[in-house]
């Protein structure tokens, strides 16, 4: 039977010398009362070193560093050796010392398990997550409008395989003309905004990077599984394949359907109040080209959702939705008083009877649709506006 001697580490660290109870070697036995988060580092020391004499020290603590350290011989310990049970053998050569370490199960990723609430800044920035030392979830909250980008990323310096963490997005975070990257996974304005969807990413030792998945949960499962079509991607109607038990999106777009059926497209596009200001100077295309000389994108009508700040615009209030490619006219509708908004909502747009006499040519293959405010740059406000095209592919 080993007879160990016993020493409980607390959160203010120290130094514990192998022999200084007995001025020779024991088997030391740390333990911790529950888990202890160091608010100094802790160092085990040998001053006897005795050549090729290993000195064993049996570790039954749950310990987390907190930025601090925990040393043997002078050799840092990572994270996941000191929050699981096991055994460091420390030896010494002569000139040097090596550590050992013997877990006492498979080496495990380390799960701080709990929950930390983040409040995005308005400023963006990076948030870098240390899996095993921060806390398991992390929950993004606003309410926030970004005024530059936002990047969450993960430690991959001392990070056991497979550890884990998970991202939850609780909505408030309006990013507006900005990037919200989590773990490598563009978040969508929908899901900023609303909230409901989580990535989850783990830690690949091999490549040193990690492994993330874009979850949204807002989808229903009733209506999953009794239809296998449901509007959970941002409005965007997704299919569910029971064949290969994999979520389609943009299922009905042309890579998805034969060439004969033509589909239902939704382009969103996001334009901020710094946009709206030039409006009529920098007009902003709402619709890209096809990208095919034998191709016409024809817009159907457009939806305008209104995202009020604290103040409202005050001159040249009238837009225009027009094809850059006419060569009669190309207004396709003028909607009078468009950014007078005063409150948050949605509008609609329909398309105007111009060229109701005789031959015109509104449309044009490969060409773009734009949104301009038709008298001049808005003036004073601060709102924001999200442009939704409606529109079907047409063969020419």
């Amino acid at each position: 039977m080993t007879n160990y001697i016993k020493y409980t580490l607390v959160s203010s660290g120290g130094t514990l010398n192998t022999s200084a109870s007995s001025g020779q070697y024991s088997p030391l036995l740390v333990e911790t009362a529950g888990t202890v988060t160091l608010a100094a580092s802790f160092s085990i020391v040998d001053t006897i070193q005795i050549i090729n004499q290993p000195i064993k020290i049996r570790w039954n603590a749950t310990v987390l560093l907190n930025t601090y350290s925990v040393t043997i011989g002078g050799i840092g310990v990572s994270q996941d050796q000191i929050n699981q049970p096991g055994t460091f053998e420390l030896l010494y050569d002569g000139s040097s010392y090596t550590l050992q370490y013997f877990p006492d199960f498979t080496f495990k990723p380390q799960e701080n398990y709990g929950v930390t609430t983040v409040t995005v800044p308005s400023g963006g920035g990076t948030l870098t997550i240390n899996p095993g030392t921060d806390k398991k979830t992390y929950v993004l909250q606003g309410t926030t409008t970004l005024s530059s980008n936002y990047t969450v990323v993960g430690n991959t310096v001392g990070v056991t395989d497979g550890s884990a963490v998970r991202v939850v997005l609780a909505g408030g975070i309006t990013k507006g003309a900005n990037t919200v990257t989590i773990f490598g996974q563009s978040i969508s304005s929908y899901d900023c905004l609303v909230g409901g969807a989580e990535v989850y990413a783990e830690f690949n030792a091999t490549t040193s990077s990690y492994v993330a998945t874009y979850v949204n949960r807002d989808i229903p499962l009733d209506k999953l599984l009794t239809t296998g079509f449901v509007s959970g991607d941002n409005g965007k109607l997704v299919m569910y394949d029971f064949a290969t038990n994999m979520f389609v999106k943009d299922f009905l777009s042309s890579a998805n359907l034969p060439s004969t059926f033509k589909g239902i497209n939704i382009t969103e596009t996001y334009i901020t109040s710094a946009q709206i200001l030039t409006l009529n100077t920098s007009p902003v295309t709402i619709l890209p080209a096809s990208g095919s000389i034998s191709t016409v994108e024809v817009p159907l009508m457009f939806v305008v959702r209104y995202k009020y700040g604290s103040t409202a615009y005050a001159t040249n209030l009238d837009c225009r939705f027009e094809n850059t490619g006419g060569t009669v006219t190309d207004t396709l509708a003028d909607k009078i008083g468009m950014l007078g908004f005063t409150t948050s909502g949605i509008d609609i747009v329909v398309l105007d009877s111009f060229n109701a006499i005789g031959p015109a040519i509104l449309l044009q293959a490969n060409s773009t649709v734009q949104l301009l405010a038709s008298a001049g740059n808005p003036t004073a406000g601060d709102g924001d506006v999200i442009i939704y095209v409606i529109s079907t592919t047409l063969d020419i």
